[in-house]
């Protein structure tokens, strides 16, 4: 079975806070949009759109984290020596923070893995990506490939920096919880 490595909470947690304000900062620049373009109503308006945003972010963050979960539970199944990591936390540049889903180490090298929680059909061709919905196709407007080689590639700097100089390869797993096989 694979061995889990835990990174410190310290860097987790700064990046969690830069996370909370940017978040922050975007809804109120929603929210004063909206009360731009509806001078009226905007301003009664602007709390309950804040709560909506906040709202939708909470499910974003809950849909991704349960396709985290299932990819961390198959990564426990690797046979040893394999090692692997969660939810990996990296600071690029001073303040500017990136987190990797996953990072599995083996005899071999290492794999960076970018998990989606995606529901329903989705198509892809090198970085670019489609969902479908009962609407149909529509496409995906940040590629999670562009994502994973970008992590990769973070990675592979860091790593290179102390000395390793390993085989990495960008992995996207799509989890797609809802979808079900046609009978």
């Amino acid at each position: 079975m694979a061995e889990l490595i835990r990174q410190t909470d310290e860097g987790r947690q700064k990046f969690r806070r830069a996370i909370e304000e940017k978040e922050r900062q975007r809804r109120a620049e929603r929210v004063d949009r909206l009360e731009k373009s509806v001078p009226i109503l905007g301003p009664a308006l602007g709390p309950l759109a804040n709560l909506v945003l906040w709202d939708k972010d909470n499910r974003n963050a809950n849909t991704g984290y349960s396709g985290e979960s299932r990819v961390a539970r198959m990564l426990r199944g690797l046979p040893s020596p394999w090692h692997y990591l969660n939810d990996i936390v990296l600071e690029r540049t001073p303040g500017k923070w990136m987190q990797i889903d996953h990072v599995a180490v083996g005899p071999h090298g290492v794999v960076a893995i970018e998990t989606k929680n995606w529901h329903g059909a989705v198509r892809g061709y090198r970085d670019r990506w489609q969902l479908k919905s009962s609407r149909g196709w529509s496409s995906i407007a940040s590629s999670p490939t562009k994502q994973a080689i970008w992590h990769a590639n973070t990675l592979r700097r860091y790593l290179s920096a102390v000395g390793f100089n390993v085989p990495l390869q960008a992995v996207v797993v799509i989890t797609m919880s809802a979808v079900k096989p046609s009978p």
